[in-house]
């Protein structure tokens, strides 16, 4: 059974009754997800409560609704009817569901080791490793491999004897095989080295070296057939052993042989010298009998005249050359620090205090041959970082830590010579921040105050900004200090930060200030909507903060984003006709004024709609021109095919078009203007084979949709009833590539042809199917007619014929057709503005076609064409409509067109059409003369 409990009331949140209609799919296996069909689920998927038969439970997962829940069969569920209850308020009963198991046949081993892997054979697995779910007794086992009759999984840490099951059912009984240690690599060390213990089934929890030393495990070292550990001080010869867990009983496991702790050199003191000279070395391990230490500087022997088990004391044998020290007890010989051979009077360091600080900080070296002055000695720290030395005397010498040390030995130099002092280690310093900066815009070669904290001159402190720009800094305490903008810096935004000591501040924002002066327009004249680009020096580099006025209205930027500095492109505003005083503002300076006159106007471009194919991104967009503006009603980048022919319903703010939505036949869609909404009206299912053109009639909700299988359908305009057959056009001889719905008339215009197939014809029709008049035919020169849109004011209609030209002819179909524009460049959708008699156009404006162009012209040619927008990203569309061709889609949005009309509706019987796939008809037969 299945139990669902929901978050609130219905009646709160207006739900309507819980319902179950339909179990997807019937029979499944543990892990398979499957989806409940209904209504009245919570709105909240982790609210829904599923137990199944046998009482395992579980809930929705994400992406469920109130109409549907998807659910994961979970361990332990049975074959039987499901139960949803909201609340114990409502319940309803659901079809049974049929659950088949996993079956177990065999595992392999039955036995294993910690980290060894097994084997399970037999059926109903999921392919998802995760879902299997197998447990080791008690402890649940990864799964490495998966499929539908195998598992591969790794026995755990922490595994136990018992069954091995997988979803909750049990199979055979295994077993875990106990630890074994099978060797020690290597098998001697010193202090602080790390060494591995080899085996099976570890599961190292602690380690002793003996005589009972605890030892510390590496970071991720402690694996069941590896354990790293590190050899601790106080160490012996012995046996190493590990207490390990298996099956929550402890077992302790012994290494095989003894492991030999060998002596080791730690530290030198001093680490440079000559021969006579006495040095300390601090290590492990040693003999405290003085002659049982064998020590020798790069092979040559030296006398050891103390000695402890941490510290031997020896003196520097003659002869002696640069090279390792090692030391040798008992035969054990571990090689420790170079030894740098000097001559006499070279600076020798025996002591350095601090080891470790950040730059700025004081350092004291103790020793002698020093320069008894500060300039006679030179002291380098690593990175080749020359320090400042404080105070110095021939056994002594303070130093401060420079900004570019980094973490090495330090050096001293004294005539010449040069002595090796210990590794200092540089500290990260404190992290600067910034807080504010003052004055927030300023002129190149003005000072600003910087202000924050962790500041530090000595730690070499510098105020950058983008584009590797650095500025001059000066009187710097730990919470401000001051500093000079660059001269050559172009006004602007910028972000300034710190670097200190090798570590980045926050960013905070500075405009560097400029006095704006224009020196050229690229045109003097021209009407609203021109494009104007400005010259002039010391604009802001970011268009979008350049104001720029005709007399005292603002203009519109053409690319707000540009980051060009030297110029600034703007429309011409939609002012009085008359000349005009082009001014920029920036920085709060305004500038010099240029002269512009503008032209008488026409009439305003209208906004459009229109699809943008680019494979692999598809999108409907939407145009202004007045403030120009581009914006997105609907995007998606999975489609096998473009987006295409489009329409709209402006009084309800949607977008129509056809659209790729599996891969296979397209659909018709729509969706809002604000890019919600996205809805599939009519698709495969209903029997649409390819959208090849649509047409809305608003007053009654109706869509009419011309098919590639010779089909003229109608449908609702919200998807919510079966497609109405109105014209099957097989019997006609004609392929209908485009429709026009005319609502004043309540009629549709109807384009046909295909070459050597189809004639070309221009046709109205009744909308109630009833019949077809010609109007237009290949005797009018038409030659392959695409498209068409009227306009019932003008009593004209508009074909797109062939693939670059636009004609026309009256509504009744008297006196032939013209032509109104032919172009040299394909041409992709057309769309009429009816309150101004202009026949616009979408054509490719590159010989590559990845890019269009909108123009416009007067109904009756009487004004040259006009380029309207550009820059519109396009891909070629094939126009054959037998090879799945298509359209781009274009719309004006004119709020007196017939997109936005209203208009009668035929209540005459139509033939309705089942929601099975329609057949598709052969080529059709050009018919005869």
């Amino acid at each position: 059974m299945l139990l669902l409990v929901y978050y609130s009331c219905q009646e709160e949140e207006n739900l309507p009754p819980l319902k179950i209609f339909s179990i997807t799919p019937s029979e499944v296996q543990l892990g398979d997800t499957i989806e409940i069909s209904g209504q009245g689920f919570s709105p909240g998927f982790d609210y829904n409560e599923i137990t199944f038969t046998g009482g395992a439970v579980t809930y929705s997962l994400p992406g469920s609704t109130t109409e549907k829940i998807l659910v994961e069969v979970p361990d332990g569920a049975q074959s039987g009817e499901m139960i949803v209850d909201i609340l114990d308020v409502e319940m309803a009963t659901a079809p049974s569901v049929e659950v088949h198991p996993p079956v177990i046949d065999e595992v392999t081993p039955v036995d294993a080791w910690v980290g060894d892997s097994l084997v399970i054979r037999g059926e109903n697995f999921q392919r998802n490793a995760v879902r299997n779910h197998v447990k080791l007794g008690r402890v649940e086992a990864p799964t490495l491999r998966s499929s539908k009759t195998e598992l591969t999984v790794l026995v755990p840490q922490g595994a136990e004897n018992g069954p091995v099951s997988v979803m909750g059912v049990n199979g055979p009984q295994f077993t875990v095989k106990p630890s074994v240690i099978y060797r020690v690599v290597p098998t001697h060390g010193v202090v602080g080295d790390t060494i591995e213990i080899q085996g099976r089934g570890m599961n190292a929890q602690n380690i002793h070296f003996a005589p009972g030393i605890p030892a510390t495990i590496t970071l991720g070292g402690s694996g069941a057939r590896t354990v790293r550990v590190v050899v601790p001080v106080g160490a012996t010869d012995g046996p190493i052993t590990i207490r390990n867990y298996i099956n929550n009983t402890e077992l302790i496991l012994t290494t095989p042989q003894d492991f030999l702790i060998y002596p080791n050199i730690a530290e030198m003191t001093p680490l440079s010298g000559y021969a006579g000279i006495a040095v300390t070395l601090s290590g492990h391990n040693f003999s405290p009998v003085a002659e049982d230490n064998i020590v020798r500087f790069n092979g040559q022997q030296a006398v050891v005249t103390k000695a402890t088990t941490n510290e031997l004391l020896v003196t520097v044998p003659a002869g002696v050359t640069t090279g390792p020290v090692s030391i040798t007890v008992n035969g054990r010989e571990t090689p420790g620090p170079v030894f740098t051979a000097t001559s006499e009077g070279t600076p020798i360091v025996l002591a350095m205090s601090p080891r470790s600080g950040s730059a700025g900080s004081r350092v004291q070296l103790d020793g002698i041959n020093f320069g008894e002055t500060a300039s006679g000695n030179t002291v380098r720290f690593a990175g080749n970082a020359t320090a400042t030395i404080i105070s110095a005397s021939p056994t002594q010498l303070v130093v401060e830590v420079p900004p570019q040390a980094i973490t090495g030995p330090v050096t001293v130099t004294k005539d010449g010579k040069t002595g090796v002092a210990p590794t200092y280690t540089i500290n990260s310093v404190a992290l600067p921040f910034l807080t504010a900066v003052s004055p927030a815009s300023a002129r190149p070669g003005t000072s600003i105050t910087v202000k924050g904290g962790n500041f530090n001159a000595a730690a070499g402190l510098v105020l950058g900004a983008e584009n590797n720009v650095r500025f001059t800094v000066s009187s710097v305490t730990a919470t401000e200090f001051v500093a000079t903008v660059p001269e050559n810096l172009i006004p602007g935004d910028y972000s300034l930060f710190v670097i200190q000591g090798g570590r980045a501040s926050n960013t905070i924002p500075f405009e560097v200030a400029g006095n704006p002066v224009l020196q050229s327009i690229d045109v003097t004249e021209g009407t609203p909507g021109t494009i104007v680009t400005i010259t002039g020096t010391e604009l802001h580099s970011k268009e979008v903060k350049n104001i720029v006025r005709f007399g005292t209205e603002t203009a519109v930027l053409v690319n707000p984003g540009d980051v060009n500095p030297n110029t600034v492109a703007v429309y011409v505003p939609n002012v009085a006709a008359g000349v005009y005083n082009i001014t920029l503002t920036a920085f709060g300076v305004t500038s010099n004024s240029l002269s512009f006159t503008v032209k008488p106007g026409g009439a305003p471009v209208r906004n459009i709609l229109y699809t943008e194919n680019a494979a692999p991104q598809f999108a409907v967009r939407r145009r202004t021109n007045d403030p120009p503006s581009e914006s997105t009603l609907f995007e998606r980048s999975s489609a096998v095919q473009p987006i295409y022919t489009l329409t709209l319903d402006l009084a309800g703010q949607k977008a129509y078009f056809a659209d790729d939505v599996t891969g296979g036949p397209s659909a018709v869609a729509r969706a809002n203007y604000d890019q919600s909404g996205y809805q599939v009206l009519y698709s495969g299912e209903h029997g649409i084979g390819q959208v090849l053109d649509l047409s809305l009639d608003i007053a009654h909700q109706k869509v009419y949709i011309t098919d590639y299988v010779n089909v003229l359908y109608r449908g609702d305009m919200d998807g919510s009833g079966a497609l109405e057959m109105l014209y099957d056009f097989g019997s006609h001889g004609i392929l209908p590539t485009g429709v026009s719905y005319e609502p004043e008339a309540d009629a549709l215009y109807i384009v046909s042809g295909y070459p050597d197939i189809a004639p070309f014809k221009v046709l109205r029709g009744a909308v109630d199917g009833s019949g077809l008049t010609d109007l237009f035919d290949e005797g009018d020169g038409l030659t392959y007619p695409i498209d068409v849109k009227v306009d019932v004011g003008s009593g004209q209609l508009f074909v797109l014929d062939g693939y670059n030209t636009i004609k026309a002819g009256n509504l009744d179909g008297s006196g032939g057709m013209t032509t109104l524009a032919t172009r040299n460049r394909e041409i992709l959708g057309i769309s009429l503005d009816t309150g101004d008699d202009f026949v616009y156009w979408m054509e490719f404006s590159n010989d590559a076609k990845t890019q269009a162009s909108v123009f416009r012209q007067k109904y009756d040619g009487s004004a040259e064409v006009e380029e309207v927008y550009t820059n519109i990203t396009q891909s070629e569309l094939f126009v054959d409509p037998l090879n799945g061709g298509m359209r781009a889609g274009l719309v004006v949005e004119d709020a007196g067109g017939a997109s936005a009309r209203g208009g009668k509706f035929s209540s005459m019987k139509v033939n309705r059409i089942s929601r099975q796939p329609v057949k598709r008809l052969g080529p059709i037969a050009r018919p005869g003369k």
